[in-house]
């Protein structure tokens, strides 16, 4: 005899962790939710916030360095809860609301699982903002910065790339994307170690100075790293056709 497909349930809402959700009423009963994700009242499933700290999500705290097994248990037990499959024979209402926590845990993951968009999701949360901490050329190489902009300009401006005349330029990108990659490599391993000093004034409850003063030394690492990046893919882009 064929098999009975397994029936699926959404999973009970007692006991259920807090999370940050769009609105501390539910939108089926009005009755207050506070950060439950089922009302315990109609045990209708609550829409969670765009706009939450997605280190609340999933229970962790504010590190550079959290525990990436923790993440990766937390994102799987709630994205089973909020799985579309136990929401089949729902509402239409329940089955948006669904869809839209699962977009955002898996956004919150995402960035919270990559390295890079860990840190630059840190610095917006510490300073309020969601803007991205703008890229700046590093103050110790501006003058060669300087030059190699003049270099990627006369490769764009010149009518055959292969020219005996940009050759020079050649030359020197590729020298200067030399020096670039090694900058960012020690860019990089100044930002883990500050990124391990961030985490022990985070799990130190050190006071705000002493945690501003970090958050600022990594928002310039990052925005210097950040405008090497871009000067290094113009490079890529411009050797890929010469």
């Amino acid at each position: 005899m064929p098999r009975k497909a397994a029936v699926v349930e959404n999973p009970s809402p007692s006991s259920e962790p807090s999370l940050p959700l769009a609105s501390s009423i539910c939108w089926d009963c009005k009755s207050e939710v506070g950060g439950a994700y089922h009302c315990q009242q109609c045990v209708k499933v609550q829409p969670l916030s765009k706009e939450g700290d997605y280190f609340e999500y999933f229970g962790i705290p504010r590190l550079l360095n959290p525990d990436l097994d923790l993440l990766e248990s937390h994102y799987y037990r709630l994205s089973r809860t909020f799985h579309p499959d136990f929401f089949e024979n729902k509402s239409s209402m329940e089955q948006s609301i669904s869809l839209g926590n699962s977009a955002v845990l898996n956004t919150a993951y995402r960035t919270l699982k990559d390295p890079t968009r860990r840190v630059q999701y840190l610095l917006e949360l510490e300073a309020g903002t969601r803007k991205a901490t703008p890229a700046t050329p590093p103050a110790d190489l501006f003058e060669e910065l300087m030059d190699i902009q003049d270099d990627i300009i006369a490769f764009k401006q010149a009518d055959d790339p292969h020219g005996k005349e940009l050759s020079g330029a050649c030359d020197r990108l590729d020298a200067s994307k030399t020096l670039l990659e090694e900058k960012h490599n020690h860019l990089s391993a100044r930002l883990q170690n500050l990124s391990h000093e961030w985490d022990r004034f985070a799990s130190d409850q050190a006071n705000d100075t002493d945690k501003e003063a970090v958050l600022s030394q990594i928002r310039n690492v990052v925005s210097d790293q950040s405008y090497i990046t871009r000067v290094l893919n113009d490079i890529n882009a411009l050797r890929s056709v010469t």
